[in-house]
């Protein structure tokens, strides 16, 4: 039986897919519905805004929002060093501290597809900056923050 599990484990070909998370770095960045400038726009985001990398090519990611939807952007416009995240829900409120306890942030209340910083992270709570600089923090509940996902397919 061990034998021919080898077997067929040396018979199969295997492709390893992975997407890691990248952020907008730029004030404002355009998306494309293919990789490069002839292709039409799909979407432009401001700064820190989060998204999936699924693939790079010629300058070119292949990227997924948090809908699911693909846009493609130009590699030196996104940055995988910075931790970011984007209000999921209709609205959501901030607060100065990790609780709904504490008083209204700087910025009460944010919309849908506002991206933010992230710099802390605190029991169900995320510390983000604006990109004016100005902090609060935000139930964890309210946002998406892409993770990196591997997966081996056979």
């Amino acid at each position: 039986m061990k034998w021919i599990f080898l077997v067929a484990f040396g018979v199969m070909s295997f492709t390893q897919a992975h997407a890691q998370a990248v952020c907008t770095r730029s004030a404002m960045t355009v998306l494309r519905k293919g990789p490069g400038p002839k292709f039409e726009k799909s979407w432009v985001v401001s700064k820190y805004m989060p998204f999936l990398k699924l693939e790079l090519k010629n300058g070119w990611l292949k990227l997924q929002d948090m809908d699911g939807q693909i846009h493609y952007g130009r590699a030196a416009d996104f940055s995988q060093s910075i931790r970011c995240v984007v209000v999921k829900t209709n609205t959501a409120e901030t607060r100065q501290g990790p609780g709904a306890g504490f008083p209204y942030g700087e910025f009460k209340t944010l919309d849908r597809y506002t991206p933010l910083k992230r710099i802390g992270i605190d029991t169900g709570w995320v510390q983000v900056e604006n990109d004016l600089g100005l902090k609060s923090w935000i139930s964890e509940t309210k946002v998406w923050h892409p993770v990196k996902m591997q997966a081996v397919k056979f």
